[in-house]
């Protein structure tokens, strides 16, 4: 897979994640390490695009 295609590729599951946090961030029921997951996940995938 071409670099380009690899970094598209994670910027979009990076924006996936920060679509989870967005709706779950006021969901009791989803516990706070989860949320926490997600929101880790959003700059390393950035990163790893980069």
């Amino acid at each position: 897979m071409p670099w380009t295609d690899q970094a598209h590729l994670l910027l979009h599951k990076a924006d996936q994640d920060a679509v989870i946090v967005r709706r779950s961030i006021d969901d009791a029921e989803i516990s706070d390490e989860i949320v926490g997951f997600h929101v880790q996940q959003v700059p390393e995938k950035c990163h790893n695009a980069v």
